[in-house]
C-alpha cells in the first residue's frame, strides 16, 4: 500500500481530506514587496475613516502613513489622500502589522 493511502476492508482509497489538504504547501507572501491593499469597505466614523481589506503584497503597521490611490468612496472629497495607520483588527483581535494574505480592519 502507497503511503498516505487509507485501507478500507481489501480496497485501498485515496487520502483523507485532511491529510490531502495538510500536504498542500503554502503559498509563499510576499511581504518584502511594496504595500498593495484591496479596500473592500471603508466607512466615515467620528474617529476617523475604517477601512476593511486584503493586504496582497507587503506589510502595513501602526503608524505607518499611506496613500491611497484610487481613494476609496467615502474619501472623494478629500484633498489629502494620505492616512496614519491608528489600529489594525483580525477577526476583532488587535494586531501589530498585517502582512500580505491577512483580512482586517485598519483605522
Amino acid at each position: 500500500m502507497e503511503p498516505g493511502l487509507t485501507k478500507f476492508g481489501d480496497v485501498e482509497a485515496v487520502p483523507s481530506l485532511w491529510e490531502a489538504l495538510a500536504a498542500i504547501p503554502e503559498p509563499e507572501r510576499k511581504v518584502a514587496s511594496p504595500l498593495r491593499m484591496t479596500v473592500h469597505h471603508c466607512y466615515q466614523k467620528e474617529g476617523g475613516i475604517v477601512m476593511t481589506g486584503r493586504v496582497l503584497m507587503g506589510y502595513i503597521k501602526i503608524g505607518d502613513r499611506v496613500l491611497l490611490n484610487p481613494p476609496p468612496f467615502c474619501m472623494r472629497n478629500r484633498p489629502d489622500l494620505h492616512l496614519i495607520v491608528e489600529s489594525i483588527e483580525q477577526n476583532h483581535e488587535p494586531m501589530m502589522k498585517a502582512i500580505a494574505g491577512d483580512i482586517g480592519n485598519s483605522n
